[in-house]
C-alpha cells in the first residue's frame, strides 16, 4: 500500500500488506481502515502508522471487507459474518437474518449491504 502527502507528486510505501479493502471514515478522514491478509488494521494519522484491530472479531484474521458509515460506525465482513464497532476497538456480531455468513463485500448507504459468497446480497437497517 502506498500513500501520498503532497497531492500525488510522490508516494511512499506503508504497511501493513496486500490490500483487500480500504475505508475512510467520512466524519474523520484521517481515520482509515484496511483489510489485508491476516486482519483488519486502523490508522488515525492518515496512514502513517497502523494497528491491528481484528481482536474481538470472530474470523478477524479472515476479514474480507470494511466500510464506515456516515455516523462513524465501522463494519467488518469476514468468513464468520458481519461485525460492527462504534470505536474500532470492541466488536459485536450482527448476523441476524444472514443464511450464509461468508461475507465478501460491504457497502453503506441508507442501509448496510452485505455481498455473500455464492452471489447473494442482504441488506439491513443501519444500527
Amino acid at each position: 500500500m502506498f500513500r501520498t502527502a503532497d497531492g500525488g507528486k510522490s508516494w511512499s510505501s506503508v504497511r501493513p500488506g496486500e490490500v483487500k479493502d480500504l475505508a475512510v471514515d467520512p466524519s474523520h478522514p484521517e481515520r482509515l481502515f484496511v483489510v489485508v491478509k491476516g486482519g483488519l488494521y486502523r490508522s488515525t494519522d492518515n496512514g502513517a502508522t497502523w494497528s491491528n484491530v481484528a481482536q474481538g472479531i470472530k474470523g478477524g484474521d479472515d476479514a474480507e471487507a470494511v466500510v464506515v458509515s456516515p455516523s462513524g460506525k465501522v463494519f467488518c465482513g469476514t468468513f464468520s459474518g458481519v461485525f460492527v464497532s462504534a470505536d474500532g476497538n470492541s466488536w459485536n456480531a450482527m448476523n441476524d437474518g444472514l443464511l450464509n455468513t461468508d461475507v465478501r463485500a460491504l457497502a453503506v448507504g441508507a442501509r448496510l449491504y452485505a455481498g455473500l459468497a455464492g452471489g447473494s446480497v442482504y441488506s439491513t437497517e443501519l444500527p
